[in-house]
């Protein structure tokens, strides 16, 4: 058994939600019952007007094997009503702020 594979649901101690709204609160508790919330993240501002919250969450054994994925991934929230080609920069975005980590560079949410 990989170290990875021990990861329990939750929510990591020094994460914390006081940057996130109510309703993505809402969703980040949800993730945290089945994945484990490693990192906060924080906001990203991209430009003048395009600003992205996000997050990084970790797979637990059972996604790990559903999805073949051990590294963490990026979850960013966009307060946009349609979607954006810029917002694909905010992943890159993320990706280069954490260059330390592994983020799973193939499925972002």
């Amino acid at each position: 058994m990989t170290e990875v594979s021990k990861i329990t649901p939750g929510i990591h101690p020094n994460a914390t939600l006081e940057n996130f709204n109510e309703e993505e609160k809402k969703i980040i508790k949800k993730l945290s019952s089945d994945w484990y919330i490693t990192n906060s993240g924080g906001t990203i501002k991209l430009s003048v007007t395009s600003c992205y919250k996000y997050f990084l969450l970790k797979p637990t054994a059972k996604y790990q094997e559903l999805f073949n994925i051990e590294r963490e991934i990026i979850v960013v929230f966009s307060d946009y009503n349609d979607f954006e080609p810029r917002t694909l920069d905010a992943f890159d975005y993320v990706i280069n702020q954490h260059q330390e980590l592994r983020i799973e560079k193939v499925c972002s949410v």
